[in-house]
């Protein structure tokens, strides 16, 4: 996860989760960007699950699912709405 942020992102994995999601997906600037973040916190959180990290999981889907916001925000699309409505049912059943 942190070496594929460095290389899609140029920036410290642990960076891009301890900002708010708006300033991150204002650093990223594309909604693109953004969500192929979502997707790293996302494949994050079932490593998390995977070890019981309850608290882990909920921190990153939950930055996730603002992130989810903010690129539907700048340029809806059907990718962005499922990923969306997936790391929102996810967040919701825990």
């Amino acid at each position: 996860v942190r070496q594929t942020s460095l290389s899609l992102f140029g920036m410290e994995y642990r960076t891009l989760i301890t900002f708010d999601a708006a300033s991150v997906a204002e650093l990223l600037g594309t909604p693109e960007r953004i969500l192929a973040l979502v997707r790293l916190l996302s494949a994050e959180a079932d490593l998390l699950e995977q070890r019981g990290d309850r608290e882990g999981v909920s921190h990153r889907l939950g930055h996730a699912l603002a992130l989810s916001r903010h690129a539907q925000a700048k340029k809806a699309t059907p990718e962005g709405e499922a990923l969306l409505q997936a790391v929102s049912d996810r967040l919701a059943a825990l």
